[in-house]
């Protein structure tokens, strides 16, 4: 019961007032208490990831999930964990099973209307970022073990998720392209013309909690 009211009162900081921390405090109090729920880990783990702290961040995902979960922000958020750790081989098999997920969603929908439903606009933006991200940990992947097998298929990945963002983007009326980049075009220009500083870049923030196509 204590562990209940510690969460809910972590809910208020956490949803309405915007403060991590002090969230964070209650989350830990209803943990304490007993009140134990994925979306109470999911959240720990969402604030430790905020903070940085990867390692801490990763095991509470690692329980929200419990002995299996296709949740698809949980494995989205698991998988930037893992990739900012440099598991990338364990990121890479996350956003694939992710990518699984959110493209059986996608093609049992008969018409997707992303103008006009926002869980249809969700969809296509979660998977603009999956693609992208698995695309940056392959290639990331290719430079470590030197296949360029890992680096054609990054790109490939890379490609479809700028097919994605001009899905997106592309004017209704007239279909004309948006002149913004977004970062999987950049990520495949500076691959095709690096440049001494060039890192592949993922899209780092993780939805805020467990509610399905969210961020």
């Amino acid at each position: 019961m204590f562990g209940r009211i510690y969460a809910a009162l972590g809910d208020v900081f956490y949803y309405v007032a915007g403060q991590s921390e002090p969230a964070l405090v209650n989350y830990l109090e209803a943990e304490r208490n007993e009140y134990v729920t994925p979306s109470v880990r999911y959240k720990i783990g969402n604030i430790r990831y905020r903070n940085g702290d990867y390692n801490a961040a990763l095991i509470k995902f690692y329980q929200a999930a419990g002995d299996y979960s296709a949740n698809p922000n949980l494995m989205y958020a698991t998988a930037n964990t893992l990739y900012r750790l440099d598991d990338l081989s364990a990121a890479h098999g996350y956003y694939l099973h992710l990518l699984d997920v959110l493209e059986t969603k996608r093609r049992n929908i008969p018409v997707l209307r992303p103008e006009e439903r926002t869980d249809h606009r969700a969809l296509l933006e979660n998977l603009m970022r999956a693609y992208n991200n698995v695309g940056a940990t392959l290639y990331r992947l290719s430079l470590t073990s030197g296949e360029t097998a890992k680096r054609s298929r990054g790109l490939a990945y890379l490609t479809r998720s700028s097919e994605y963002f001009d899905r997106l983007t592309r004017d209704r009326e007239t279909l004309v392209r948006t002149e913004s980049k977004n970062l999987s075009y950049l990520n495949m220009r500076a691959i095709l013309y690096p440049t001494v500083d060039f890192e592949v870049e993922i899209y780092s923030s993780i939805p805020r909690d467990m509610k399905e196509l969210e961020f």
